[in-house]
Parts: C-alpha cells; structure tokens; sequence
C-alpha cells in the first residue's frame, strides 16, 4: 500500500512517513511525544479528509480550516493532519470502491496514533469530511478490539458530508457500538443540497455510492444549508466559516 502521512501540526511541530506497521507504530509514538515536548497540548484536534484527496489540494484546504479557526482555538490544543491515500490514478465508481477498501486500512493507523495521543493523557477530537468518516468508523473499531487500550481519550468527533451509506453507523451495528462504547459525542454536518450523495444512479456491482444526506438518530444532526445560509455542496464544509467554527465549538 501507498504512504501513509501523519503531520501532527502545531506550527508544523512533527511529521514523519512510514511504510509499514511496525515503523508506523514507532514513528507515530515518536511524533506524539515529539509534539508533547514541544506543546504540551491538553486536547489534539484531528482532520480526516475523503476520498480523491490530493496532498497539496488538502494540505491547503487544511491551513484555511486553522486560518479561519485562528485566534478561537484555545492555547492548549493543537491542530493534527492525518493523511491516507485516498486518491488514485483512475477516477469514477471503481475508484471510489477501491478508496473505501484502503479506508479500512487507514482507520487501523487513525487507532494507534490515537491510542498513541490518549497514551499521553490527551484528549482527542477528530473532525472527518465524506470518506474520512469511515476511516474514523473502522478506527473506533480498532480501538474496541484492542486489548492493550488501557484508556481511550478520543470523546468528540464531527462528521461533514458523511458518506451516504453510513447505515453502518446504526446503533446495531459493529461501528455503531462501537462509538457507543467508545463514549463519542457526535456532530453530524448534513445537507440535502449536497448533488455527491445524489448519485444514486452510478453503481458498480449493483452497490450504490450515494443515496442521499445522511441523518444519523442518536447524533447531533445539523441541517449544513441552514448553517451556511445558503446552497451547500460537497466541498463547502471545509469553506465555510460559519459551518468551521461551529465545528470548532463542538471540538474544543
């Protein structure tokens, strides 16, 4: 599998790259302590992104969220970027399938880097755009499957433009009891406006990508289109200051 990237950025404090598990633990567990000793930081706030997610388009998309947060986000927490390879060479439903295999992956390292921060006694929040909230999903039940997960710290998560069919989040579910004894507070971003989770027609397999927004009982549901004033797309999420520092209340 391609690089995983983890940038735990507090002033771009720590970044590192690994290849495999074994070095991915140990580069994670260096990057947090590396982070602890030079912040000293009492909550981590964490960014996923979703699927087709170039670096630099998200690294940029990343800094606006922190410029638009600027001055709110208290002096005791630090802003993280997870990185996953979301993106490939070739585009349309196949691509879209092949995305969500390696979320699975992603969210078995999303674990250990929050396993590492809680480690530390640092409670983490992470806020997850369309895809990314599967990579959050398969973290949580990582997370619960892990025996040597001695204290969980991971209590606030928000979902933006969650992934239509994220039915597996229903309380019945493996994710869904998962969360549920994880203890995450959930605020879920959704708009019917959003034309990505509309596709119903494009298939692969006669599985669906999108149906439509997705409403979520037992979270705390907001209508995006409300929010934001106006018409909300798929990418808006992560450009609107109102839906951003919302989000940022609900993190911190």
């Amino acid at each position: 599998m391609s690089d995983f990237e983890l940038s735990v950025r507090a002033n771009r404090a720590a970044s590192c790259k690994f290849r495999d598990a074994d070095a991915y633990q140990y580069a994670t567990r260096e990057a947090v302590a590396r982070m602890v000793r030079e912040h000293n930081p009492k909550r981590v706030i964490l960014l996923v992104h979703g699927f087709s997610s170039k670096p630099d388009r998200t690294e940029r998309a990343y800094e606006h969220i922190e410029r638009t947060w600027g001055a709110n986000l208290t002096d005791d927490a630090v802003v993280g970027a997870y990185h996953w390879p979301s993106s490939l060479a070739y585009s349309g439903p196949v691509a879209y399938h092949a995305a969500r295999r390696r979320a699975k992956e992603a969210g078995r390292r999303l674990a250990v880097l929050i396993d590492a921060i809680s480690d530390k006694g640092i409670d983490v929040s992470i806020m997850g755009h369309s895809l990314g909230t599967v990579v959050m999903g398969h973290a949580a039940v990582c997370l619960t499957d892990n025996p040597h997960l001695y204290v969980n710290k991971w209590d606030k998560a928000v979902f933006q433009a969650g992934d239509a069919r994220l039915s597996m989040y229903r309380a019945d579910t493996e994710y869904g009891q998962a969360m549920r004894k994880l203890g995450i507070d959930v605020r879920n971003y959704y708009a019917k406006s959003d034309s990505v989770l509309q596709i119903s027609k494009l298939t692969l397999n006669g599985k669906r990508i999108g149906r439509h927004a997705l409403i979520q009982p037992g979270w705390d549901n907001a209508d995006a289109q409300v929010m934001h004033g106006g018409r909300v797309r798929h990418t808006t999420y992560k450009k609107s200051e109102p839906i951003l520092m919302d989000s940022l209340t609900f993190l911190q």
